[in-house]
This record gives structure tokens, sequence and C-alpha cells, in this order.
């Protein structure tokens, strides 16, 4: 097992990893630490803001507690004052299919619309919601069939590599699921 411990000074953000001899269940503790995002921790310091880039590439089918964890950070860091820019590459853009995205509770043991308020949360506060333009075309979804496949309300950006590397090269903090 690994324990992640993550420390903030004036100047930098440390992540250091602890590897455990023994497993620690947290689990039946805290069954639904995923479903509650924390009030604004900045509370109007926006000094103290950074600039958030989150990527999520992994297939919701094959891990899809993974890409909501994602969603959530992403909606938390937008909640807390910062700035954030999140892109769905690979089969992680089926994430913003209407679809997909209301059926996701059942598969992450959460209750009904919660997957959906994540990305509604990050429709009204993000910076820009980005995808890749081929990993849409691979399920499917063109700019000009979108309309009907993608979340309402959502003002996409289809882009690719270069909007990957532009966006996250500009980041402060750049978080990958």
């Amino acid at each position: 097992f690994r324990l992640i411990i993550a420390y903030r000074s004036k100047r930098t953000t440390s992540v250091q990893f602890v590897f455990l001899q023994r497993k620690i269940r947290l689990a039946p503790r805290y069954p639904k630490a995923i479903s509650c995002l924390q009030q604004p921790t900045i509370k109007g310091n926006t000094s103290m803001a950074k600039n958030y880039f989150v990527q999520i590439s992994t297939d919701p089918e094959v891990d899809p507690r993974k890409c909501v964890i994602g969603i959530a950070c992403a909606a938390q860091a937008a909640i807390d004052g910062h700035t954030v820019d999140i892109f769905f590459a690979s089969h992680a853009v089926r994430l913003l299919h209407e679809e997909f995205i209301t059926s996701l509770d059942q598969h992450v043991s959460q209750e009904t619309g919660w997957c959906k308020s994540m990305m509604q949360t990050l429709i009204d506060q993000a910076q820009g919601i980005y995808c890749s333009t081929g990993s849409q075309e691979v399920v499917g979804v063109t700019p000009d069939n979108a309309h009907e496949v993608l979340i309402a309300g959502l003002d996409l950006n289809w882009s690719g590599p270069p909007g990957v590397v532009a966006l996250s090269s500009q980041a402060d903090v750049v978080l990958t699921y």
C-alpha cells in the first residue's frame, strides 16, 4: 500500500510517497469520502490561487472511480477559487457524453445525479473544458453532431496534443488521472 502525504509551505507544495508494510482499511470508516466536496479553502485570498491543469485519460469503463476522483478534484479546485483547465482524452471523452455521465453514479457507488453535478460544477466554474478531437471521433462524436451527444451547456474546446502541452506548461499544478 502507498500512503500519500502532501504538505504546503509558502513557496512549494510537496508530495511524499510512503510505502507501508501492512494493509490499512479506510473504506469502512470513510465509505463516502469521495462524495463530499469541501467549502472553499482560499476564502477570497486570490493571491494563493493556482492554475490547475487536470487531464483525465483513463477509460471510465475500466476504472470509473479514478475518473470520478479526477473530476471531483478539478471541481474542488474550482470551488476553492483556483483557475482550472480540464482535458479529457482517449476513452475518457465519454465522461462528457450526457448519457454516459448520467449512468456513471451506479458504477462508483454515488447517489443519482452526483457525477453530473460534479461536471456541472466544472461547466459553471472551470476556465476551460477541453477534449481530444481525435478521441471523440473514435467514439463517434464530431463538432457537427456534438450537440446531440454531449452534456447540455458544455462550452467545449476541441484540441489535441498541442493543447495538452500548452495548458500543462502554463499550469502551477498538473494532475493526471
